[in-house]
């Protein structure tokens, strides 16, 4: 791609000189007109883009990583390219590159935010072990943590490998074989992939990181867990996102004997296989059974708890943005306390109704059934009732091309009736998302998008 363009734009500004040598002004002007000069900026940032994606391999990851962040600047110019003066002026039209670009930039934009909301926790360090050359020096426990002094000692020409454990978020869910983002905000802001070592059932998540060359993340992260070490009131927080990635094909759950082959890195999501298999072997003792089914359906409670917790529309999130990290921080026991108070309190609301509904008359009791009645069935009318919104955006975009196609020249009180009704579907529409529709989803922030595109679109 990057080849070609170079080679289109080599042959277009050979074209334009040698007309220019020939005598040709108008095409010596054009070689430094607006749309030229932005053309000249597109090309070196995409040769930028292009060269160092062929060397990223010989470079540092945080320069790659920072230079092509250029993309939106060449987003940004492509766009600027076709608006030059004689587009401006109405002397001639050209191509409208933001329409192309905008489905793009609007898918990508809406995905990011999707990620934030549904991937994104942050989650405290449980405990740490630091290794040198495979041997264990010290253990770091937040909940029992030690005061005895630890050995920190660095030698750079031993092999140094950091095991962590960290609370496990009630609705992050993996299998053996992905990965997670981890990033520490004392250290940068940048994610870093590591895979998960812990089973999918366990309460905490366990990454194996080696540790690189001096100044690298991993060498940051490692001096903190030392001084992590001697401050017996420090909490490192880790920002978490995922699960990502191919989980392990093979399935164990028929077998008793498993072999995994694999190679460095590779050995971390087999070690995250052989625990979940020693899990499912485990289950065959009827006592480990039946407490792994309380486990379980303890577990299911706790994330049917968390998942009303975060749930919420776009200007509920806005309001209240603590609710989604609340929900991802929560600690379990509370969460089935909080889950026993409302089973308490929902009781008791029904036996202190029954007893109610016993000293009434027969007529009260009806009016208490139906409204009862509509309660239940209000969230069906909802369904509904929302369902008339994608049939009011049928007809109106039908009315909308046969109004302009028609031959018949229509009144204005038509035009003016189609305006308005255009502009009332894009509230309700605008309204929908941004109150009713779960904000957790995808679709539910591209609608929010358009919604708010729309108004542009009719003004254009």
């Amino acid at each position: 791609m990057v080849t070609l363009v170079f080679l289109s734009t080599v042959l277009f500004l050979t074209f334009f000189g040698i007309l220019c040598a020939d005598g040709e002004d108008a095409f010596c002007h054009k070689l430094k007109s607006e749309i030229m000069i932005t053309g000249y900026i597109i090309i070196g940032v995409l040769l930028i883009i292009g060269g160092t994606s062929y060397f990223r391999h010989s470079m540092p990851y945080e320069v790659f990583y920072a230079i092509h962040h250029l993309i939106f600047l060449l987003y940004f110019i492509t766009i600027v390219h076709t608006m030059d003066q004689e587009q401006r002026s109405g002397a001639q039209s050209r191509s409208q590159t933001f329409k192309w670009f905008s489905s793009t930039l609007l898918y990508y934009f809406c995905d990011r935010a999707a990620i934030r909301l549904n991937h994104y926790y942050q989650t405290p360090l449980v405990a740490s072990s630091i290794i040198y050359d495979g041997s264990e020096m010290n253990q770091v426990n937040q909940s029992k943590r030690s005061n005895n002094t630890t050995n920190n000692t660095t030698n750079n020409s031993r092999g140094k490998m950091l095991i962590l454990r960290i609370r496990r978020p009630v609705l992050f869910h993996f299998k053996p074989g992905q990965y997670a983002q981890l990033r520490v905000k004392e250290i940068d802001h940048q994610w870093h992939p590591f895979s998960i070592a812990s089973a999918p059932g366990s309460s905490s998540l366990e990454f194996y990181i080696e540790v690189c060359e001096n100044g690298s993340w991993t060498d940051k992260l490692w001096n903190l867990l030392q001084k992590e070490t001697t401050d017996s009131n420090r909490c490192i927080e880790f920002e978490l996102m995922g699960a990502y990635g191919t989980a392990l094909a093979p399935k164990t759950d028929d077998y008793s004997h498993v072999i995994a082959i694999g190679a460095g890195t590779g050995i971390v999501p087999i070690l995250s296989l052989f625990k979940q298999h020693l899990r499912q072997l485990l289950r065959l003792e009827p006592e480990t059974f039946l407490r792994n089914m309380q486990e379980r359906q303890r577990r299911i409670i706790q994330v049917e708890c968390a998942q009303e917790m975060r749930k919420g529309s776009l200007v509920a999130k806005a309001c209240c943005p603590r609710g989604g990290k609340q929900s991802a921080q929560s600690d379990p026991t509370e969460a089935m306390s909080k889950r026993h108070q409302m089973n308490v309190s929902l009781r008791t609301s029904i036996d202190r109704h029954c007893e109610m509904k016993q000293r009434k008359d027969v007529r009260s009791n009806m009016r208490d059934m139906k409204k009862a009645a509509f309660v239940a069935t209000r969230s069906v009318y909802g369904v509904v009732l929302l369902s008339t919104l994608p049939v009011l955006g049928v007809a109106i975009f039908g009315l909308t091309i046969s109004f302009n196609t028609c031959s018949i020249e229509l009144c204005e009180d038509v035009i003016e009736f189609l305006c308005a009704l255009t502009i009332f579907f894009q509230v309700c529409f605008a309204f929908v998302a941004l109150f009713i529709w779960d904000g957790n989803h995808f679709f539910a922030l591209l609608d929010a998008a358009v919604s708010m595109i729309a108004p542009f679109a009719d003004w254009y």
